[in-house]
Parts: structure tokens; C-alpha cells; sequence
């Protein structure tokens, strides 16, 4: 009973202390002191900062009823906040709240039909941007939650609103009806202006371009591409890109995140993509960013339509070399789009008995023999592609092709017969899962994994038997009999799987950084056999960490500086490749821009030359497997400077580079010797692009200069030798005119000649004429067009600079050639809807 007695008292006593009236009386005292004295005359449990309360002076002489309400009068209009916890009354700085940010995100896309249009290029509250790949992009302010936005895009009419920040917008842009004016001279001419802006060397083309070019007939994107400076054209490299000096493997072909390893094609004429799947094309030729990685030439980043989401449509293209078929079905309520197109070449495209004899090449005494292969391509494509919201898209992509090239020649000679023949089989297969995520705060995020795997077979065989003369005692052979002389089957096999994890964040309106993460595994195999007898077997894989961050950041309106760093880590070797990059691009006037890029690449594949006694080269894939067979990576340096002026549709763009590349292999399989060596180059030369819009005409020149050198350790000295593809000049003209609904192209290319691979002084030069025709017209819901091209009208014999076959007969060398194009009419019809 005393204990509860006691501790009522002391419970009355602690209320009546805190109840109790509070008087203070100051005159121009520190508030620490105030708060000192407060606490020492009525007991209160205090904590505060000396330092932060003692720059307050307080004047007060005023009773309350209370403590908590007399330090609530203390601190009033002060940066200072008042806590109890327990017993304790705890005083802290008030923390400055943060500064508002409005954020604004949105996707570009097609109003008609729901495509998103990638690397739009934006104009944001007097910023420019670029939306992804997927046609989205996001914005901040720290001023105002109003955003002033202007959208342009190749073929689209100019968008132009304001919009707030809140949630996620979708900018649908209104196409340019065909038959105006506007459309061919904007969507032609946009073609050579970079969508991005920020790097030199960077082409943006818009498909739908070729359509109205010589060898329109199957649509080729690579018949534009060819026509663009920096690229080849001359010598005709159909199996691959080659873009300012770079060797073959060195160039990146990607369709929608898939690596394509083969672009094998007959004539230039039939595309290694199926082209009604395309949407737009990148090219990067050099000093590019960390997006890219894997290769130490350039990119073409290749974008796949996404179909149509609100109706359905179709394509058929039917011409003399293939028929082509594309459907495009809405599903899930319009969310989302199912496309599948397959293209066929017609069976027996070619004779491949055909055979036209030169005289001789250079005037030697070796016979030059030109064959038309068997040839047969036939393509398979499905893309489903939707949102789940507005802020969530996805695109799964499934790819397979295959082609094949038969070549016979069969000669009667005066004592035997001789029958050679060559095939050549590849299949390509590849698909990837896409998935973007733009997120309220304005971070975007993607998820990819992609796969690629091609195989390639080759088999060459030959004979020599039968001939005229009667058989004898001396062993002549008797008419009938044949020797198998040659019997070579070549497999080669790459495979890829690729994953990336990107995340993307506005930190100021200026300022964006971008962080990706990624691992990929690389596997090749080859072997060789000769009469049944295994000469090479080579399988390596290898697999690849990667990290990168990049620093995009508007210094001052008129200056963007993008930083970037990759880093690759080899797991199987343990090696580490640290890759700086960097670009600049500055705006001299409202005309005229100036841009430097510098970067650091590193390349783990290599599409290695194997050059045999007769100096004929095949080209197959082989990963870096550098302990063992002598395989190492490829290492560049990427020096690229550009100027670009436009004004009222005439555009002039200037690019200087360098690129010096070490690592490169080339495997001599003499009969007297077999070895790989290591090598290396180095490329310089300046391309110029003159585009202008007049009226009705659409035209461009391109001029490349360049100087590509190389030394490999088996050389005689240490001097640099003239590449192989090493081409001086290349003149580029292509015009469009319209009448109506006539269109009439041409496009001509001059090459300067490549070195001689066994005398480096015969030059070959080369010459070039396309033209086209074509109208277009509807009836009712249908659209047609129809109309015919001629690749090289003047029937010039142009040679590929190493794309022969040299072998031996009794009556000496046989040179044959296979792949330059000849005279080549086409006649073509599409139906659309």
C-alpha cells in the first residue's frame, strides 16, 4: 500500500512540473543560452546543436502555460524542427526540401498504324533528343511542369504541341500521303541527315527510299546502303559490309538486337533481310558509343517493323527472281501486332552451265571464265510485338534463311576432259526478346537476350578424265574414265547468345546516364577434309562480361558531350579490355555543326582469310582463342572528325577518320606450308556527301578517298602493304525524279580499282549504271505498283576484288568468276493493302 501511495506522489509531481506556468524574460540572448537556462530552471530534458541555435537572438518577455509550448514559440519561423522522444525534446536543422523536378515521358509512333518510330529526332523546351529504338524518351524540367515538344520524322509530317508532366504520352505522327510533293523531297533528301546528331559518320535511312532505286524490285536495303559514302560499292563485296577500310567480320549487321553473321546475296539484288520486315537503318561508321560492342569496323543497326495494330494488312511482291509475301494481323485488342513474311527465289534461278570465255585477264595467258550459279534463297520471318501500357512494350523476333549456290564448269580438252564444281550452303537462324519499361520518374529501362547461329558448308570437287584421245599402253586413259584430282568440304558453325540489362535516367534536363550490363557466350567450329582425310578441326568458345556506363550531357545549348567507358572481362582467359569513347558535337551556327568522336574497340570473333596456293581465299568464322591456335582479339583506335551544313533541303556532310586496328589473322594453307599469322592496318580518308532537294528532283553525290595499309609477320620487310580492298576513289551519283505518279532513278558508281592480289600494280577499275522505272496507283482499297529496273545497263565487266576461283587445268590456270553483276533487267509488281 506504500508503494502505490509513493508512486502516485511521484506521478503527480511529474505532471505538476510539466503543467507548470513557464516565464521567460530575455534581451538579445543566443537562443543555445535561452534553451541553457530553460532547461536548468524547469528540468526539462533537452538536446540541441550549440553551433547551429547559437546564430539566433531572442527577445522575449512573455508567460505560458507550459514547456512544449513555450520552445513552439522559441523556434518559431526558424529552419528548426521540434521532436520528443520519451522525455526528450530533440531540436534539429529543418532539412531544405529538395528541389521539384517534373519529369515528362512519351513514345513516338505511327498514327496510321501504330508503329513506333525509333531516333526520332525531338526538340524539347529548345533541347534536342532522340527517342530509343523503341520510339520512347523522357525529359525533365526544374522550372516549369510545361513542356514545348516538336517531333520530326523521315516521311512524317512536323508534331508540334505542349504538353504537362504527368503520366506517359503517345505522339502519334500523321504520314505524308505519297503523292505530295513534300514526301519526296523530305523522306529522300532526311535519308543522309544522322537521326541522332551527336557522332560523326552516322547515316540514318529510311527503307522506304529504296523502293524507288534501280533493283527495286525485291526492295534491297543494301542497293541504298551501297550508295552511301564510306561504304563499298565497287568490287561488289555482296558477303559483307565494308565500311572505311575495314576487313571482312569487321562490321556489325544487327536486326532488331539479332547479330547476323552471313549476308551472302546473289547480284546485289537480293537482300540477306527480308525487306519488307524493315523499318529504318542506322549506320554508324565509326567513333560510335558504347551501345555497340563486339566489332572494331562499323555498325548497321537494322530496326524491324512492329505491323499493324489496328487493321490488317498485307504485301505481295512478285518479280523475274523471287516472290515475296508479308501479313500483318492486330491482336489482343489492338495492343498488339503477329507479322510473318517468307520470300522465295524461283528454283533454277540461274543456268548454272552458263559459261563465257574472256580473253584473258590483263592480257596474260590465263583463261578467265565467267559462271551463273544454281542459285536458291528462301527466307522465313515472324515478329510479335505489343504493350502491356502505355509504358510497357515488348517484341519477340524469330528469323531463318537459307541460300545456296551450285557452280559446274565442263571442259573438253585435247587429252582429257575437265569437270569442276562448287557449292556453297548456308543457313542462318536467329531470334530475340525484347522488353522496355518507361518508369514514372523517367528511367527507362530494357531487357534483351537474343541468339544467332550460322552454318556454312563448302564443297569443292574436281576431275579430270575422258578425254578425246584413245587409251594405250602408255596408260592414257581410255574416253569415260575420270581422276578425282580435288575432293575439299569445308563446315563452319558460329553460334552467339547474347543478354543485356540497360537502365536509362534523366538526371537534370542536360544531363542523362545510362548504365548496361551484359554477358555473352561465342562458339565456333571448322574442319576441312581433302579426299577423305581431316586436315584442321578447330572448335573454341569463349564467354564475355560486360559493363558499361555512358554520360550524355548538354554543357552549354549550343555543346553535347558524350563520355562513355566499356569494360570486357574474358572468362576463359582471364583478360580484362578497358575501352574509353568519346564524342563532341558543337554548333557553329544554326547550319552548321562540327563533331569529333574518339574510341577504343575490341573484337573477340574474326571471319579469318584462308588463302591456299592458287591465292583463292574463303573467308570462316573463328572465335579468339588466343593460348592456343594463335587467334587473338582484334584491337582499334577510332579517330573521326565531321562537318555538316543544311539549308532549305541542300545538305553537304564532311568526315575525316583514322582507324588503326591490331590483332588480325590470316591463315596461309600452302601445300608447302601451313601457318596463321598475325597482322595489322591502318585507315585514313575523308567522304563527302552533297544532297539538294529541286522540286521535283531528289539527287546525291558521294566521294570517299581512302588509304587502307597492312604488314603481317610472313611479309619479306617491314613496310606496310596495299590492302586487298584498299580503293582510292569511289564516285557515287543517284538522282529521283517525279512526275506525278511516275518515278524515274538512277544511280551510278565509279571505283578507282583495287590491287591485284598476286601484282599489286594491275588496277581494275570499275563503272556502274542503274535506272528505274515505276508507277503507282490504287483502286479502291488496293494499292499497286509496278514498273522495271536494269543493274549495269552498259553490261561493264566489272570483277570482285577477291571474290575468284583459280585452279588448274592440262591447259594452264583457269581464273572463274562468279559474282560480279551483269547485264540484269527486272520486272516487278506489288500489291498492297
Amino acid at each position: 500500500m506504500k508503494n502505490l501511495q509513493l508512486l502516485f506522489i511521484l506521478l503527480l509531481f511529474t505532471f505538476t512540473v510539466q503543467a507548470q506556468s513557464v516565464h521567460l524574460d530575455y534581451k538579445n540572448q543566443s537562443l543555445d543560452n535561452v534553451l541553457l537556462d530553460f532547461r536548468d530552471d524547469y528540468g526539462i530534458k533537452l538536446s540541441f546543436s550549440n553551433n547551429q541555435l547559437s546564430k539566433y537572438k531572442i527577445t522575449i518577455n512573455k508567460d505560458f502555460s507550459n514547456a512544449k509550448e513555450a520552445l513552439d514559440f522559441l523556434l518559431l519561423n526558424k529552419p528548426l524542427t521540434l521532436q520528443k522522444i520519451g522525455d526528450v525534446y530533440i531540436i534539429s536543422q529543418q532539412l531544405a526540401p529538395p528541389p521539384k523536378q517534373y519529369t515528362l515521358s512519351a513514345t513516338v509512333f505511327d498514327q496510321i498504324s501504330g508503329e513506333r518510330l525509333p531516333y526520332a529526332h525531338l526538340l524539347v523546351n529548345n533541347r534536342q533528343l532522340t527517342s530509343g529504338q523503341n520510339g520512347s524518351f523522357s525529359a525533365s524540367s526544374k522550372t516549369d511542369s510545361l513542356f514545348h515538344i516538336q517531333v520530326k520524322y523521315l516521311g512524317f509530317s512536323v508534331f508540334d504541341t505542349t504538353l504537362t508532366a504527368s503520366g506517359h504520352y503517345k505522339l502519334g505522327l500523321q504520314p505524308l500521303v505519297y503523292e505530295l510533293d513534300e514526301i519526296e523531297v523530305n523522306s529522300m533528301l532526311a535519308t543522309h541527315k544522322s537521326g541522332a546528331g551527336d557522332l560523326p559518320g552516322t547515316i540514318r535511312l529510311n527503307s522506304f527510299v529504296s523502293n524507288y532505286l534501280p533493283g527495286n524490285g525485291d526492295h534491297s536495303v543494301f542497293n541504298l546502303l551501297r550508295l552511301q559514302p564510306g561504304i563499298l560499292a565497287a568490287g561488289e563485296q555482296s558477303a559483307d559490309l565494308l565500311i572505311w577500310g575495314s576487313y571482312e567480320g569487321q562490321s556489325k549487321l544487327l536486326f532488331d538486337g539479332i547479330t547476323l553473321f552471313s549476308m551472302k546475296n546473289y547480284n546485289d539484288n537480293i537482300s540477306t533481310i527480308n525487306p519488307l520486315m524493315v523499318k529504318d537503318l542506322k549506320v554508324q561508321k565509326g567513333g560510335y558509343g558504347v551501345d555497340y560492342t563486339g566489332r572494331v569496323g562499323s555498325i548497321v543497326d537494322v530496326t524491324g517493323k512492329d505491323g499493324n495494330r489496328y487493321k490488317p494488312s498485307a504485301v505481295l511482291n512478285i518479280n523475274n527472281q523471287t516472290i515475296n509475301a508479308m501479313a500483318s494481323v492486330p491482336v489482343i485488342k489492338n495492343k498488339a501486332s503477329l507479322m510473318v513474311a517468307m520470300r522465295q527465289t524461283y528454283y533454277q534461278l540461274y543456268d548454272k552451265s552458263s559459261v563465257t570465255f574472256g580473253t584473258g585477264r590483263n592480257g596474260n595467258s590465263n583463261i578467265d571464265r565467267t559462271l551463273y550459279p544454281d542459285y536458291n534463297l528462301r527466307d522465313f520471318n515472324v515478329k510479335f510485338s505489343g504493350e502491356l501500357d502505355p509504358s510497357t512494350t515488348y517484341k519477340i523476333n524469330y528469323l531463318r534463311s537459307k541460300d545456296d549456290f551450285i557452280y559446274s564448269l565442263n571442259l573438253d580438252g585435247t587429252q582429257s576432259n575437265f569437270i569442276y564444281d562448287d557449292s556453297e550452303h548456308n543457313r542462318q537462324f536467329g531470334w530475340s526478346a525484347e522488353i522496355n519499361h518507361s518508369w514514372q520518374n523517367g528511367m527507362k529501362s530494357l531487357f534483351r537476350i537474343s541468339g544467332s547461329d550460322l552454318n556454312k558448308n563448302v564443297d569443292n570437287q574436281q576431275q579430270i578424265g575422258g578425254g578425246s584421245g584413245s587409251g594405250g599402253p602408255n596408260g592414257s586413259r581410255r574416253p569415260g574414265e575420270y581422276q578425282t584430282t580435288l575432293n575439299d568440304q569445308i563446315n563452319n558453325q558460329i553460334k552467339e547468345l547474347d543478354l543485356v540489362l540497360e537502365n536509362q535516367v534523366q538526371i537534370t534536363p542536360a544531363h542523362n546516364l545510362k548504365t548496361v550490363v551484359g554477358i555473352k557466350h561465342q562458339q565456333t567450329a571448322y574442319s576441312e577434309d581433302s579426299l577423305n582425310i581431316n586436315l584442321h578441326q578447330i572448335d573454341n568458345e569463349h564467354t564475355v562480361l560486360n559493363a558499361r556506363v555512358a554520360d550524355s550531357w548538354s554543357v552549354t545549348p549550343k555543346l553535347k558531350v558524350n563520355l562513355g567507358l566499356l569494360f570486357e572481362h574474358v572468362l576463359d582467359y582471364n583478360q580484362n579490355y578497358w575501352q574509353p569513347r568519346l564524342s563532341l558535337k558543337y554548333q557553329l551556327s544554326d547550319n552548321l555543326n562540327a563533331s569529333l568522336a574518339y574510341g577504343k574497340y575490341t573484337q573477340f570473333v574474326t571471319q579469318l582469310p584462308q588463302i591456299d596456293d592458287f591465292d583463292n581465299i574463303r573467308y570462316f568464322w573463328m572465335t579468339v582463342n588466343a593460348p592456343n591456335n594463335r587467334i587473338y582479339a582484334q584491337k582499334a583506335t577510332h579517330k573521326v572528325a565531321g562537318l555538316n551544313y543544311h539549308l532549305n533541303g541542300f545538305k553537304v556532310d564532311v568526315n575525316v577518320f583514322q582507324r588503326d586496328i591490331t590483332g588480325l589473322t590470316r591463315f596461309n594453307d600452302y601445300s608447302y606450308n601451313s601457318a596463321i599469322y598475325s597482322g595489322e592496318s591502318n585507315s585514313k580518308g575523308v567522304d563527302v556527301l552533297v544532297s539538294q532537294t529541286f522540286k521535283h528532283l531528289n539527287y546525291w553525290l558521294a566521294y570517299t578517298y581512302s588509304k587502307t595499309k597492312e604488314h603481317f609477320d610472313y611479309f619479306a620487310t617491314d613496310d606496310f602493304q596495299r590492302a586487298l580492298h584498299d580503293q582510292r576513289h569511289e564516285l557515287k551519283a543517284a538522282l529521283i525524279y517525279q512526275l506525278n505518279k511516275w518515278h524515274f532513278s538512277a544511280n551510278f558508281v565509279y571505283g578507282s580499282g583495287f590491287p591485284d592480289l598476286l601484282d599489286e600494280s594491275i588496277l581494275n577499275d570499275y563503272q556502274r549504271l542503274d535506272i528505274a522505272l515505276n508507277r503507282s496507283f490504287s483502286y479502291k482499297m488496293l494499292d499497286f505498283n509496278a514498273g522495271f529496273s536494269i543493274l549495269n545497263i552498259l553490261n561493264r565487266q566489272n570483277i570482285k576484288y577477291d571474290n575468284f576461283y583459280r585452279l588448274e587445268d592440262e591447259e594452264g590456270e583457269i581464273t572463274l568468276h562468279a559474282n560480279a553483276v551483269p547485264f540484269t533487267p527486272t520486272l516487278y509488281f506489288n500489291i498492297s493493302f
